[in-house]
């Protein structure tokens, strides 16, 4: 009687990639591709997986009639036609939303993959009965089994019980693991010399010899001996051992996390001064904390006119410390918008507009080293009633050459606890 792992050795061998990547549950391959249809069906055949094939169109795709309307043409949204679709029937992207009439549409045919776990574990009994005669099923997805280099365990990590995945048992029992799903393996298996592994893609392609890797799992002897029993296999990430970070970092090397700064009270520790830069035109602010400088940001010009971040932290700093409406605020940096605003009555999306751009103006400012919070962030509760003023201390008004006295504010008093004390 003929087994079933037999057939592959009658077949031209699919190449290993190919199979490693139809060996993914849940996976979906274009059917046109180079080699997928057979592999495909030989791999049904060998009972490993379970494939439906189906019809999908892009939203997105510049050979399509509809590609001129399209918005965002990266979108890479794929919509799947099902056997009972009306031609004239419009669906939604899954990814931007968009409507799709798919009838006048290029159609792609694709496949979705299912691995099934019993033909894994059947297909690799049958091996192991080739390897040698002398074997037993221990449990699912492990068996045992004798090699001229002594007694050693096949385990498949994908199915088998989390208990046969730990390091220990895996040492003890002198196991060689074979891991069906490939994707990024070689970051889920403990980097150790001595463990012996293999994807079931190169089981099924022949490019590794199942007896020879069982006889090198049966001599290999683990370099290190750890306390905690830990999984070599991880279907995410590589487990990493007591003492060790990624990359083999020690726990003693580990670098502390960089502490987030702990600013003052700007409205008491902080001044800030502006000027014009006479080379571009840029508006330019500063600012110092307890004598210090924090640092310098520059709101550029764009096509020879002043960009709205740099409006809003002009119209702040000139009012301060006197605060100004978020309704004169709108005025004068979205005029056309809130008329329009105010007169359909949608005055809640110029209001979300500002609050996008008072963030920007956040970021702006921590980028550059300065503090954030003298500019008040703005929440969705905020009424177009309420007020915004920068929290500084003190601004100085420079103009492009030095402080005058129509720059100062009036009645400006001394600030003693932004000065230093007088040497002796």
């Amino acid at each position: 009687m003929t087994s079933r792992s037999s057939r592959r050795k009658n077949a031209d061998s699919p190449p290993a990639e190919l199979v490693a990547k139809l060996l993914r549950s849940g996976s979906t391959h274009n059917v046109d591709g180079p080699g997928v249809r057979d592999a495909t069906a030989y791999l049904e055949s060998l009972g490993l997986i379970e494939s439906k094939h189906f019809q999908y169109v892009r939203c997105a795709e510049s050979r399509d009639y509809d590609y001129r309307f399209v918005r965002n043409r990266s979108c890479r949204g794929r919509v799947e036609i099902g056997c009972d679709h009306d031609e004239g029937d419009s669906v939604y992207c899954p990814d931007c939303g968009r409507t799709v009439y798919p009838g006048r549409k290029i159609r792609h045919r694709a496949v979705r993959v299912r691995i099934l776990p019993e033909g894994v574990v059947t297909f690799l009994e049958t091996l192991v009965a080739e390897v040698s005669p002398d074997w037993k099923r221990l449990h699912y997805g492990v068996w045992r089994v004798d090699t001229p280099q002594g007694e050693a365990k096949l385990v498949v990590v994908d199915h088998c019980a989390r208990e046969h995945t730990a390091r220990d048992w895996i040492a003890a029992n002198r196991a060689c693991c074979v891991v069906g799903d490939a994707a990024a393996c070689r970051h889920r298996f403990l980097s150790e010399p001595w463990l012996v592994w293999t994807r079931l893609a190169d089981l099924l392609c022949r490019p590794v010899s199942l007896g020879e890797l069982l006889a090198k799992a049966a001599g290999s002897i683990p370099t290190s001996q750890v306390a905690a029993s830990m999984p070599v296999y991880s279907a995410s990430i590589r487990p990493v051992r007591p003492g060790e970070e990624k990359g083999g970092v020690s726990a003693a090397r580990r670098k502390s996390p960089k502490s987030a700064r702990v600013w003052p009270d700007p409205l008491v520790h902080t001044v800030a001064k502006c000027w014009t830069r006479k080379t571009d035109n840029a508006f330019c602010f500063s600012t110092k904390t307890q004598g210090r400088y924090d640092g310098q940001v520059a709101f550029e010009l764009f096509n020879g006119k002043p960009t709205l971040q740099s409006n809003l932290i002009r119209l702040l700093y000139f009012s301060h410390p006197d605060p100004m409406s978020l309704r004169d605020l709108l005025e004068q940096i979205y005029e056309p918008e809130l008329q329009k605003a105010l007169a359909d009555r949608t005055l809640s999306m110029v209001l979300k507009r500002l609050r996008a751009l008072v963030s920007a103006v956040r970021k702006k400012l921590e980028v550059a080293g300065i503090n954030p919070d003298i500019l008040p962030p703005l929440n969705v509760e905020t009424p177009a009633s309420a007020n915004l003023c920068l929290r500084l201390a003190h601004v100085h008004k420079f103009d492009d050459v030095e402080l005058d006295e129509s720059d100062l504010p009036p009645n400006a008093g001394p600030l003693p606890h932004l000065r230093r004390p007088p040497s002796t």
